[in-house]
């Protein structure tokens, strides 16, 4: 299986879900919200990559909005 093959397998969405969990949780929501995007490429039909996204985004546009870092 070729390595561009690997990355669009549903096990390589789960992957991404992990780290955007992981990276939002250390605060790097910038890069923990480019993950969830692409994994929602992969799978546009996962409530649970929909919710984490939406989460996310939110809190980042809070942070934002309050001035937090």
């Amino acid at each position: 299986m070729s390595k561009a093959a690997l990355v669009r397998t549903p096990a390589a969405s789960e992957h991404m879900f992990v780290a955007a969990t992981a990276l939002g949780k250390l605060g790097r929501l910038e890069e923990a919200v480019s993950f969830l995007k692409r994994a929602r490429q992969l799978r546009p039909n996962d409530r649970r990559l929909r919710w984490k996204h939406r989460w996310l985004k939110k809190r980042l546009w809070l942070n934002r909005v309050l001035g937090q870092p």
